[in-house]
């Protein structure tokens, strides 16, 4: 829908630029709709619903400065998401406040979400002991969803650097909740 819809521009300006947020914001949006949905396709359509949106409402983006718009279009990723899930009975009506806390699934017991949960601070943590040039190139390829070669065209580096400070990086956290273990059990 949102390559149709972008086709339908008939300012070449208009639409490259378009194409541009979507190129640097793609991965970031996909993120966090995937933080809130934790579903692939439903947070892929998510994205795909907040640029149908973003060309709709182009005149508004246009106008919004380098540091208003990202946080606009986050906006609309976490609305678009919570949306989907709404219609497709995902989750019920809930405080706005509470949309953002994690979604129970019917699939998953809640002890394992617990788990799950406690796994993933458990990793964000291990994650923030990296190096800087590590957690950077780690947060953008598991994060970001960016591939070694698009990190190393906004990095500067080569491909090959990329992999081995994901290669490090890797090591090293699996040394860390290594330690972590041991600690805990012994």
């Amino acid at each position: 829908m949102f390559c149709m819809m972008l086709a339908t521009i008939e300012d070449e300006q208009e639409r490259l630029a378009i194409e541009d947020i979507y190129i640097k914001h793609r991965h970031k949006l996909l993120a966090i709709a995937l933080k809130l949905t934790k579903n692939q396709q439903v947070a892929e359509d998510a994205v795909g619903d907040t640029f149908v949106e973003i060309i709709e409402r182009k005149e508004k983006i246009f106008s919004l400065n380098g540091s208003e718009m990202l946080p606009y279009i986050v906006t609309i990723v976490k609305s678009r998401a919570i949306n989907i899930l709404k219609k497709d009975n995902r989750i019920h009506d809930k405080p706005i406040e509470e949309w953002e806390l994690e979604f129970e699934s019917a699939d998953t017991p809640v002890d394992e979400q617990v788990i799950d949960q406690m796994g993933y601070d458990k990793l964000v943590a291990l994650i923030s002991r990296l190096c800087e040039s590590q957690r950077i190139v780690f947060e953008m390829r598991y994060i970001q969803f960016l591939t070694n070669d698009e990190i190393a065209e906004e990095l500067g580096f080569d491909a090959k650097t990329v992999e081995n400070r994901l290669y490090k990086a890797k090591l090293k956290l699996r040394k860390l909740l290594e330690n972590e273990e041991a600690r805990a059990n012994g």
